[in-house]
C-alpha cells in the first residue's frame, strides 16, 4: 500500500483488487483501500466543481483560461474523474491576465501568500505560478507551464494557439492540445526524473486515448530541445506498460540509443531502492542526461542557479542582500535533495498529513506535489 500511494497508484491498485483481488485481501487492508478512495473520489468531486466554478468566472471576465493536470488530465488518460488521484488544481493563463486572475481567484476566497506577491513585484526574482489556498484547497496559477530554468515545453502563446476544448463537469473546458498534453507529460518526467510509475501510465493512457499527430509532435520537440525527454516517455510507456505506438514511432524512439539507455536506466532503478522505492540517484541523474547537447545543458545549468520566489518564501533578504539569494539557492537545492532522501526512506513517501475538509481529505502543505 505504501508503494502504491509513493507511486500514486492507490486508485488503480484498489481497482485492480475490487474486481479479481478480494479473497485474497485482508479485509482490513480492503477496508483501509476503500477508505481512501472514497477520500480521493471526494476530493476529486470538490476540486472538479471548484474548477467548473473558476472556468466560468474567467469566462465572464473574458480571460482565456487552460486547465491541465488535476482533473482534466484524469478525464484525458483515464476518462473517469476518479479514476485519478490529484491534489490541486493547475490553470494557466496569459502572464498579462495574471493580476486580473489573481482579483478573480480573490473573489472565489483563495488567498495568494503575501511574501509572494511582494517577491514577484521585486522583479529580481524568477516565477511561472502563484500558490493559492482556501479551506485545504490548492488552486496554482501559472503564466507558464514549467518553471523559467526549464524552458523545453512549449511556450503559453503557443499552447494557447493550439488549445481545444474538451467536455468537463457539463460544459467545457480549454486543454492543449493532444501532441502539447503528451509533449508536456514527457518533459515533467524527464524533469523530475520519471521516479514515479503513475506519470509513465499518463503517457501510455493518453497514447491509448487520443488521436497523436506524430509528425507534429516529433518535430515541436526537436525545435524545444526536448526530442530525447519525448522519446524517453515513449520509451518508458512502450516497455513498462505496453503502449501501442505505431510501428513508425517505435522505430524512430528505437533509433535513439541513448534515450534507449536512459530508458533501461529508470526501468532498472524504478523500484531498486529502499522499500521497493526509485533508487535515489535516479531523479539526480536523468534530468540532466536527457537534455541532449552540453550548451543547453549549461544554459539550464546557469539558468536553475536563478533565484526563485521558493528562495524569497524561505528567508526574506533586504533588498541590499538579495546577491545573497545566489549560493542560497544552492544550499536549498542540496537542503531539498537531503529532505527528499528522507522521505523516501520514510514510510508516508514524504508526502503531508491527510486533513479532513468538507467529507474527503486534502494536504495543507505547500510542499510543490509534482503528479499534479
Amino acid at each position: 500500500m505504501a508503494l502504491a500511494r509513493f507511486h500514486g497508484l492507490e486508485v488503480d491498485l484498489y481497482r485492480h483488487l475490487e474486481a479479481t483481488g478480494v479473497d485474497i485481501v485482508p479485509k482490513e487492508v480492503l477496508t483501509e483501500f476503500w477508505v481512501r478512495y472514497q477520500n480521493s473520489l471526494s476530493r476529486s468531486r470538490i476540486y472538479a466543481g471548484e474548477l467548473a466554478a473558476l472556468n466560468g468566472l474567467f469566462s465572464e471576465n473574458t480571460i482565456p483560461l487552460i486547465g491541465f493536470k488535476g482533473p482534466v488530465l484524469a478525464i484525458l488518460t483515464r476518462g473517469d474523474l476518479a479514476a485519478r488521484e490529484f491534489w490541486d488544481l493547475d490553470i494557466l493563463v496569459h502572464r498579462h491576465d495574471v493580476v486580473r486572475a489573481t482579483e478573480l481567484l480573490a473573489s472565489r476566497g483563495f488567498r495568494v501568500h503575501r511574501r509572494w506577491a511582494f517577491g514577484l513585484d521585486t522583479g529580481f526574482f524568477a516565477s511561472g505560478e502563484f500558490p493559492f489556498s482556501k479551506d485545504g484547497l490548492r488552486v496554482d496559477l501559472h503564466w507558464t507551464v514549467f518553471p523559467p530554468d526549464f524552458l523545453f515545453a512549449p511556450r503559453t502563446e503557443d499552447l494557447f494557439r493550439r488549445a481545444r476544448r474538451v467536455a468537463f463537469a457539463g460544459g467545457t473546458i480549454l486543454t492543449f492540445s493532444p501532441e502539447d498534453t503528451l509533449l508536456t507529460l514527457c518533459v515533467h518526467g524527464a524533469k523530475h526524473g520519471w521516479t514515479q510509475l503513475n506519470w509513465v501510465c499518463d503517457v501510455a493512457n493518453l497514447i491509448g486515448r487520443e488521436t497523436i499527430e506524430w509528425a507534429v509532435l516529433f518535430e515541436q520537440s526537436r525545435q524545444l530541445g526536448s526530442s530525447r525527454m519525448l522519446k524517453l516517455g515513449l520509451l518508458l510507456a512502450r516497455d513498462l506498460l505496453g503502449a501501442p505506438l505505431p510501428e513508425a514511432v517505435s522505430d524512430e524512439v528505437a533509433r535513439d540509443a541513448f534515450a534507449q539507455k536512459l530508458a533501461a536506466q529508470v526501468i532498472g532503478g524504478l523500484f531498486s531502492g529502499a522499500g521497493g522505492r526509485p533508487a535515489l540517484s535516479l531523479g539526480l541523474t536523468i534530468q540532466l542526461k536527457t537534455i541532449e547537447n552540453w550548451s543547453a545543458q549549461i544554459r539550464h545549468l546557469l539558468q536553475r542557479a536563478r533565484p526563485t520566489l521558493e528562495d524569497w518564501d524561505f528567508i526574506q533578504l533586504p533588498r541590499f542582500l538579495f546577491a545573497l539569494y545566489y549560493p542560497l539557492r544552492q544550499f536549498r537545492f542540496v537542503f531539498k535533495r537531503v529532505q527528499g532522501v528522507a522521505s523516501n526512506l520514510g514510510p508516508h513517501s514524504g508526502r503531508a498529513p491527510l486533513m479532513t475538509h468538507g467529507g474527503t481529505t486534502s494536504r495543507r502543505s505547500f510542499r510543490r506535489n509534482p503528479g499534479g
